[in-house]
């Protein structure tokens, strides 16, 4: 199976002129495939795979001290429209066979999550290296911007500066599980297996 989706978006960047920015795409697919070559044995295989990609944020910008919007309705003002993807791969394998006292079950799996975002930085960031960059390096002394750079802050990094925030977490994860499950006699039943996991993070 396959499938696509468009989600319009209903928010106007000001700044950069783009409508309806926080509009989304959505594809992905699914595989499965079985194979059982006798009765007792079975061999499922399957894979998943979607992306979204996401052109801005859904954002209003109100006037200072208000809940009423700065410009329009559904509009805000930004240097960058700031979009983001996010990536899903899956893939897994089981296997069962029958035997005549239970059942075997071997599976494996992986997966793998990309993801990238970015995001204004401006307000925090800007605010906070102005602050330190003019600060006095000591008592007595220049800013720290002019002391270390030999330039005023306002030269160094201007008022008007953006800033951009980059996060991009990324995961790679393997699975593995056996088991095998005894028919159950009377009010016993008896599961006996092993698991394993090994996962890798990255931000």
């Amino acid at each position: 199976t396959g499938y696509y989706r468009r989600l319009g978006g209903f928010t106007d960047n000001v700044d950069t002129g783009t409508e309806d920015v926080n509009r989304s795409n959505l594809y992905g697919g699914r595989l499965a495939i079985r194979y059982a070559p006798t009765d007792d044995l079975t061999i499922d295989l399957s894979g998943i795979y979607q992306d979204i990609e996401n052109f801005g944020v859904a954002a209003q910008a109100l006037a200072p001290g208000t809940f009423m919007p700065l410009f329009d309705e559904y509009d805000y003002s930004s240097f960058d429209d700031f979009g983001g993807e996010i990536k899903y791969r899956i893939a897994n394998a089981n296997i069962e066979y029958r035997f005549d006292i239970g059942t075997l079950t071997a599976s494996g799996s992986y997966a793998n999550y990309k993801t990238f975002f970015n995001s204004d930085g401006t307000n925090p960031y800007i605010a906070a290296g102005r602050g330190f960059l003019g600060a006095p390096a000591g008592p007595g002394l220049p800013s720290v911007a002019e002391a270390l750079f030999g330039v005023p802050v306002d030269t160094l990094l201007p008022a008007d500066s953006n800033a951009r925030f980059f996060a991009s977490p990324n995961m790679d994860k393997w699975t593995g599980e056996v088991r095998f499950a005894f028919d159950r006699v009377g009010p016993l039943e008896l599961l006996v297996g092993a698991f394993y996991t090994n996962e890798d993070n990255i931000y």
